[in-house]
């Protein structure tokens, strides 16, 4: 999901390169939460599940920090880059950029086999005050 997000963002971004008036950017912006969504949720199912409870709130934190940071850069590259080969230019690039980051990903989470959700769960079960160490409550129990 996180690799079809991005790359459908990428298309739509670089479909506003042609777009020739306000309606059809309305219709392509708005095609945009079909793709951003579930690229959204498959990124923070990576992340939950990828770390403890001991320090999931720093890597949560941490991310949407980038991610902020990432949103504020890129917009001041795009406006200098647009003054010299123009805002249409800048879309081409910014979806093709998306592209290349959405094939990038593909092949990293190919490659990567070594963290899969079993080992995960193995992992919090060994940690000690993580989720492992917990017994399950019974249904109707109060807690």
């Amino acid at each position: 999901m996180a690799v079809g997000g991005l790359a459908g963002v990428g298309v739509l971004i670089a479909c506003l390169f042609a777009v020739p008036s306000v309606w059809f950017l309305l219709v392509i912006t708005f095609g945009f939460g079909w793709f951003v969504t579930p690229a959204q949720a498959a990124t923070q199912t990576i992340v939950q599940s990828a770390t403890t409870d001991a320090v999931r709130g720093r890597v949560i934190g941490a991310l949407q920090a980038s991610m902020s940071t990432t949103q504020i850069v890129s917009i001041a590259v795009a406006g200098v880059v647009a003054s010299v080969i123009g805002i249409r230019q800048v879309f081409l690039a910014g979806g093709l950029i998306c592209l290349v980051a959405a094939g990038i990903a593909a092949a990293l989470f190919r490659m990567d086999r070594r963290r899969q959700p079993a080992d995960v769960a193995q992992a919090r079960a060994e940690a000690p005050g993580e989720r492992g160490d917990r017994q399950p409550i019974a249904p109707g129990a109060a807690s």
